[in-house]
């Protein structure tokens, strides 16, 4: 039951294995951050952070706590233009909580994901693209390496032009 898991506390490594335990774990890692939330992804997943849930948790959260940010870097932009996806029409609305860039040239082949909440939590998939990974919902070492790596690739990553102008 993922609702036993609490973000700073549960120090298990959870093995996860399947696109709904993912969906869900990064759901409640999103619930029960305070200030800061991160996200590296290949190309948004529609399963993970294109759903009702997600995203009602997610506006919840940014619009109710002061002091709030999320930061989003991505590989893929093409498949959130060509489908739409909903995480980017948030972008739009609430810029100042919310920001999406591109990786840069120098991690364009990072082919990791991983969320993380408040420098505490975490959910990693090795490869990008398959639903296998661990979460730990208190694990600061960890955290802290993931922290740096999100950084430098933050600092040499890219805006995104088209997701400012298009419309979903």
């Amino acid at each position: 039951m993922i609702s036993k898991h609490i973000l700073g506390e549960t120090t298990d490594v959870i093995e996860l294995d399947g696109k709904d335990s993912v969906r869900d774990h990064t759901l409640a890692l999103t619930q029960q951050t305070e200030k800061f939330l991160v996200i590296t992804s290949r190309q948004l997943d529609h399963h993970v952070f294109d759903n009702s849930d997600y995203l009602a948790a997610l506006t919840q959260w940014v619009t109710k706590k002061t002091q709030v940010k999320v930061k989003v870097l991505i590989q893929r932009t093409d498949p959130c233009i060509t489908k739409g996806h909903r995480l980017v029409n948030l972008y739009q609305k609430l810029p100042s909580h919310l920001s999406i860039r591109r990786f840069g040239e120098k991690h364009k082949n990072y082919n990791e994901a991983f969320v993380m909440a408040d420098k505490m939590g975490y959910l990693h998939l090795a490869l990008a693209d398959r639903y296998q990974g661990q979460v730990c919902y208190a694990d600061s070492n960890r955290c802290q390496q993931l922290s740096d790596f999100f950084t430098e690739a933050w600092d040499q990553s890219e805006e995104i032009a088209d997701f400012r102008s298009f419309r979903i």
